[in-house]
C-alpha cells in the first residue's frame, strides 16, 4: 500500500508540473486522438496479441520551424492473448499515461517522435482457461500501479487538422515486479509493448473568434 501511495503522489505531480507547463504555454495547437493499440507482454508463452483502444488528446507546448514540444493524456487497453490447443491465458489491462515527446520533421510532412510516459494502472484482469473451465483473476493490487515507458513513432500530417501515425512503446516495469502474486509464468518478467496506430485531430480552431 506504501508503494501504491508514494506511486500515486509521484504521477500526479508530475501531471500537475505538465499541465502548469501547457497553461502557461501559448493556448494554441490541441486536439483529439485514438487509435488501435496491439500489445503484448513479453515473458508469456506462446507469444500473443491483443488488440485494444487508445483515446485521448495532446498539446503542442512549443514549436520552431521544424520540431515541437507536445504532451498527451491517455487511456489505453494493453495485455496479451495466449493460446494453444487447449489452454488460454489472457491478460487485459487499462493504464492512464501521460506522454511527453520531442517532435522533429525528417522528411516533407513527416516527423519523427521520441519520447517517454508516466503511466498509471487503473485496472486489469488475468484469466486463464483450461479443458473448457475459464477462471478470471482481478489484478488491482499485484500488478505495479506506477510504470513507465520510452517510445519511438512517425506522424505524417495529412492536412493541417488531421495527422496519422504509428507508434512503439516499451515499457520498463515488470507486470510481477515487487514480489507480487501473479506469476503466471515463474521466473520469466512480464514486460508491456505496444504498438499503437493512431488518427489525431486538431480542434482549437473551433474556439477561435
Amino acid at each position: 500500500m506504501k508503494l501504491s501511495f508514494q506511486a500515486l503522489k509521484v504521477f500526479l505531480a508530475f501531471i500537475l508540473l505538465v499541465v502548469s507547463i501547457s497553461f502557461s504555454a501559448d493556448a494554441q495547437n490541441y486536439g483529439v486522438k485514438g487509435g488501435l493499440a496491439l500489445s503484448g507482454v513479453n515473458g508469456m508463452e506462446p507469444a500473443g496479441i491483443r488488440p485494444g483502444l487508445q483515446l485521448g488528446a495532446y498539446k503542442k507546448l512549443g514549436e520552431g520551424e521544424e520540431w515541437s514540444f507536445k504532451i498527451e493524456f491517455l487511456f489505453t487497453q494493453k495485455g496479451s492473448t495466449n493460446w494453444n490447443r487447449s489452454n488460454l491465458a489472457s491478460i487485459n489491462l487499462l493504464y492512464a499515461e501521460l506522454p511527453v515527446l520531442f517532435t522533429i520533421e525528417i522528411f516533407n510532412k513527416t516527423s519523427l517522435n521520441l519520447g517517454f510516459s508516466p503511466t498509471m494502472f487503473l485496472f486489469g484482469s488475468f484469466r486463464t482457461s483450461e479443458d473448457g473451465e475459464s477462471q478470471r483473476t482481478s489484478l488491482r493490487g499485484d500488478v505495479p500501479p506506477f510504470d513507465y515507458s520510452t517510445f519511438i513513432g512517425f506522424e505524417y500530417d495529412w492536412d493541417p487538422k488531421m495527422f496519422l501515425g504509428i507508434r512503439y512503446n516499451y515499457s520498463w516495469v515488470p507486470l510481477n515486479a515487487y514480489e507480487s502474486s501473479f506469476q503466471p509464468v515463474p521466473g520469466n518478467l512480464l514486460l508491456n509493448r505496444t504498438l499503437v496506430l493512431y488518427v489525431g485531430y486538431r480542434i482549437d480552431h473551433f474556439f477561435k473568434k
